[in-house]
């Protein structure tokens, strides 16, 4: 049988990272460990947490093994999924969901199917030298083009010139990884700032953002007790200042959304250049259940009710 040449190749490829943790425990054999600091591979150098230790122990002791070794959803376990949103809604005040949540086998995992979501063939992905090696690998996979912009040394802070030059219309993701692997250079805020504007700089042309409900019953239609929608009013407040053209748009629940609400969204949104009103359907991955759209004939009313304060309005999820 023949060996895949790409793949024959790829472990041709000799890991540095690894080479190094190697010699590192040669030395260690030689002048022992505690005289060798060893900067590869991300080992920890602290004890685990007592309290996951000891949830890890009560799962071992108390749960069904089937169960607990068994397999998952593919998309990750769904009480999971809920917890990890509502730590984040909690923490930083977004609206997250269950279906935001997308679990995978560490941060490798992560890129990988991220790489997968926004690359074709023949796509080019930039990141800045140096760089985590298994980038490569990673990109390769997709059939996309890795392609790397020179550090700026000593301070290996990013060479922003040559990124500005390597920016092409072929490229369809940047890889930032601060604090840096390998150097652990922490990207300054002028550095992140200056990156964000070229990265907007005619690469956005068009963004679409959803605004769930009015400020009062936002917190009832995201499911977030409490939920603090600043968040969300700085998100519109940056929106309509920036050159970028826009939609907002609502999906309608019968049982979320009053004509009050609905006039209270368009003085809100007053002026933008576009607004849709989408139709709630359910597709069954909903925690909640009850919930139904409206009629075309209501949401025609609606869609009359808020079209003086917009540039357009338009229905979609009609038939």
């Amino acid at each position: 049988m023949m060996l895949n040449e790409t793949y024959r190749a790829m472990l041709a490829h000799k890991s540095v990272i690894r080479e190094t943790f190697m010699y590192g425990k040669q030395r260690a054999a030689e002048i022992g460990y505690e005289n060798v600091f060893d900067y590869s591979l991300g080992n920890p150098s602290v004890p685990c947490p007592e309290r996951f230790t000891a949830a890890m122990q009560e799962l071992l002791a108390q749960e069904d093994p089937v169960a607990l070794h068994g397999y998952c959803p593919s998309q990750g376990d769904p009480e999971f999924r809920t917890a990890v949103a509502a730590h984040l809604n909690r923490t930083f005040g977004l609206p997250y969901a269950q279906k935001d949540i997308f679990p995978t086998t560490g941060a490798a995992g992560a890129i990988a199917h991220a790489l997968r979501a926004v690359t074709r063939p023949g796509d080019e992905v930039l990141t800045f030298a140096p760089y985590f090696p298994e980038y490569g690998p990673y990109v390769e996979g997709t059939g996309a083009h890795l392609r790397v912009v020179p550090p700026q040394a000593p301070a290996f802070q990013p060479n922003l010139e040559a990124f500005e030059q390597m920016l092409t219309e072929k490229v369809t993701c940047v890889l930032i990884n601060t604090p840096n692997n390998p150097t652990g250079v922490v990207y300054s805020s002028d550095t992140l700032t200056r990156l964000a504007e070229i990265l907007n700089q005619g690469l956005v042309d068009y963004v679409a953002m959803d605004v769930k409900n009015a400020p009062a019953r936002y917190a009832e239609t995201v499911g977030i007790p409490g939920f603090n929608p600043a968040p969300v009013e700085e998100s519109i407040r940056l929106l309509r200042k920036s050159t970028v053209d826009y939609e907002f748009r609502t999906t309608l629940v019968r049982e979320l959304h009053r004509p009050e609400d609905l006039d209270a969204i368009a003085a809100w949104l007053a002026g933008a250049p576009r607004y849709y009103l989408q139709n709630f359907v359910d597709s069954g991955n909903l925690i909640g259940r009850g919930y139904h759209g409206f009629t075309a004939e209501q949401l025609q009313g609606f869609a009359e009710r808020v079209r003086p304060f917009f540039g357009a309005v338009e229905l979609r999820g009609i038939d």
